[in-house]
């Protein structure tokens, strides 16, 4: 009876024994599956993380492209070199343009001999401080320039050797020509006939004493005055008294007194 019992109790630790060993298998087995799903898992995982990343490395490729594309703007030498030889070529032909322009110097800043550009007497003087009577306006005003009262239709002429600069109507003093002389003078000739003769245009060369238009009427702020051309003179920016440019017998043939102050 002990033997059967002893027997038993042995049986059962055993019995024990193998069932816990097969639990400890069970458990390690369910462990070892868990683990290798968890590792498969992360493999899987791992290849879209992958994936993605070159996708959002790429528009930083192509954002960055443009960098790469004014990098060599800013570095390619065309610039550079369009630069330097302008700076050596703007250089050269103004040391070798310097004597050519001083050789004409001399000629350019000396003025004309001035003539009168129309047959006549001398209607009004030019006063540009003391205000004179317009017959038109009936009142006292600076007047610029002079007027030679001629017969209406007397050709009037070129006053010196010079360049048709501009040919215009003027709203208040009619038919305009300016002409551009050495010594940067301008003489003006307004008031003139509408027709001008065949010829004359702006960029004309013209010479003393050619024909350029006859007297008119068409200054409508002095229609009332008598049939004359105004005549102004400029040199540089600033209007001058024509007389001091002509010489004492031109003066005498305006029946105007040689110690004419204005």
């Amino acid at each position: 009876m002990e033997n059967k019992e002893k027997n038993n109790g042995i049986n059962r630790t055993a019995y024990l024994t193998i069932l816990t060993l097969l639990a400890l298998l069970a458990i390690l087995a369910v462990a070892t599956s868990s683990a290798n799903r968890a590792r498969r898992e992360g493999t899987e995982s791992t290849p879209p993380a992958v994936t993605t990343e070159p996708l959002r490395t790429t528009p930083q490729v192509t954002t960055q492209e443009p960098l790469h594309t004014t990098s060599p703007q800013t570095t390619a030498p065309e610039p550079t070199q369009t630069t330097a030889p302008s700076t050596t070529e703007s250089t050269a032909p103004s040391t070798t343009a310097s004597p050519t322009d001083l050789e004409p110097a001399t000629p350019t800043s000396t003025l004309p001999e001035f003539r009168l550009p129309v047959s006549g007497q001398l209607l009004r003087a030019h006063d540009l401080d003391v205000p004179v009577w317009s017959t038109t306006m009936a009142d006292y005003r600076t007047h610029c320039g002079m007027d030679i009262a001629a017969t209406r239709g007397a050709s009037v002429c070129a006053a010196a050797d010079g360049v048709i600069a501009q040919i215009w109507e003027d709203p208040m003093m009619g038919q305009c020509i300016s002409i551009k002389h050495s010594g940067d003078a301008m003489t003006i000739y307004r008031n003139l006939a509408e027709i001008l003769p065949v010829g004359i245009k702006e960029g004309v060369t013209v010479r003393t004493g050619q024909l350029i238009g006859n007297v008119g009427e068409s200054a409508m702020i002095e229609i009332a005055e008598e049939p004359h051309v105004h005549f102004e003179l400029m040199i540089g920016d600033e209007y001058v008294n024509p007389l001091d440019y002509l010489s004492a017998s031109v003066q005498t043939s305006l029946n105007v007194d040689t110690h004419y102050e204005d």
